[in-house]
């Protein structure tokens, strides 16, 4: 018994090892932080990436003015994008004008050539939206924010 207890208390002593047991203990939390921060940094430039995409679509149909067709925008957006699946949607109404108005700001129907009421010219506009979920590398990802990504533009085109 006395051998057991020398023993023990020779254990006790020593401090050999400590280091590798403190980082046994440290390390899953710390890869933790470090997945969480680089699932954090991807979903991020996916949204970056999406806003380009949807900006791309914008200027295209901005460039194009009112003889931009809906069905060109969506590829457009589609083509910019290295994100799949990415769900596009476009909105324009080529006889339909309209006005902003609000606050937020909302597109007013508005007949063409008239004046809205702060003064300018009804315009055409086109709406581009897209979505993207976003694959999480960490599975409670998801919990803690929104995996579905969206970006939305309304750009005047006339």
């Amino acid at each position: 018994m006395k051998a057991f207890s020398s023993l023990l208390a020779g254990l006790a002593r020593d401090r050999s090892g400590v280091a590798a047991v403190e980082f046994g203990l440290l390390l899953p939390v710390f890869a933790l932080v470090c997945v969480g921060a680089i699932d954090f940094g991807l979903a991020f430039d996916a949204k970056l990436r999406l806003a380009t995409a949807v900006g791309e679509g914008a200027q295209f149909a901005f460039l194009n003015g009112a003889s931009v067709q809906a069905s060109q925008v969506q590829t457009v957006v589609q083509s910019a994008s290295t994100l799949s699946p990415l769900s596009v949607t476009v909105t324009y109404s080529p006889n339909s004008c309209y006005c902003l108005a609000g606050s937020p700001v909302a597109l007013t129907a508005q007949t063409c050539g008239s004046n809205c009421a702060n003064g300018t010219p009804a315009g055409k506009y086109v709406s581009i939206a897209a979505t993207y979920t976003y694959p999480a590398i960490f599975p409670t990802y998801a919990l803690l924010a929104n995996p579905v990504l969206t970006e939305t533009v309304t750009a005047r085109v006339q």
